[in-house]
């Protein structure tokens, strides 16, 4: 639908309301939906908003709790840690065992 107010829908229900550049409202489709999606999280980080932060940290944005919830991605990374530190200390091993002979 490219002109939603000629069906007499209301501002409210449209996806675009009051727009950050030119304060209009309007209906956007598909593609452009995502494409504004991610200029305005990238406006958010440039800006330092706290809620451009939690999406650049990888956090809970919009007031979940986080203290027993949310922490597979923690997980992940350590368990990444733990394996780049395994991998560095076998080689460390392979390194001192060569010097050796």
């Amino acid at each position: 639908m490219q002109n939603p107010s000629q069906y007499r829908i209301p501002n409210w229900f449209l996806n675009r309301e009051k727009n950050i550049k030119d304060g209009k409202t309007g209906q956007l489709l598909s593609t452009a939906v995502d494409n504004k999606l991610r200029e305005d999280l990238e406006r958010m980080k440039k800006i330092r908003l706290h809620r451009g932060l939690r999406h650049y940290w990888g956090l809970r944005v919009r007031g979940q709790h986080t203290k027993t919830t949310g922490r597979k991605q923690q997980h992940q990374l350590q368990k990444r840690a733990n394996k780049k530190e395994k991998e560095a200390n076998e080689k460390g091993k392979l390194i001192e065992y060569s010097l050796k002979n």
